[in-house]
């Protein structure tokens, strides 16, 4: 249901009522934690709205690690995701993030980029986080 809100109802608005451009290569959609678990799965279910996904320490292990079932079952399609985490967010969270993007990586057709940030847990990794994010944008 918030994915249809936001892309029914405000992604329209922001495009009428805030001159927003409907180009979705222009377009980010960032999270962080479960929000970058919504960010994963937005990559997945709804990459025709964004040309963009920044999950920052996203929550891979939830559900028994569902977001590695969505990446074994979806097809083949062109996305760019930039995934960022602190280095001492934890067992669990650091060697999913770090099976995540291996197997991100020996998909051709997706162009990933990513950054462990020494010494950062996380929380104290999101302010450095979305700055790594907006950096990449204007220096692909």
């Amino acid at each position: 249901p918030f994915f249809d809100w936001l892309i029914s109802d405000l992604l329209p608005s922001l495009e009428t009522e805030l001159n927003v451009g409907q180009d979705p290569d222009a377009r980010i959609l960032a999270g962080h934690s479960y929000g970058g678990l919504a960010t994963v799965w937005a990559f997945y279910h709804a990459h025709d709205f964004w040309g963009h996904f920044a999950p920052i320490s996203p929550s891979l292990w939830w559900d028994l690690a569902v977001p590695f079932t969505y990446e074994a079952e979806t097809p083949p399609f062109p996305a760019q995701i930039h995934l960022n985490i602190g280095s001492v967010e934890g067992i669990p969270m650091n060697s999913l993030f770090d099976e995540y993007v291996r197997r991100l990586q020996q998909r051709p057709e997706i162009s990933v980029s990513s950054h462990i940030f020494e010494g950062y847990d996380h929380y104290s990794v999101i302010h450095v986080a979305f700055a790594d994010v907006f950096s990449s944008l204007e220096n692909p």
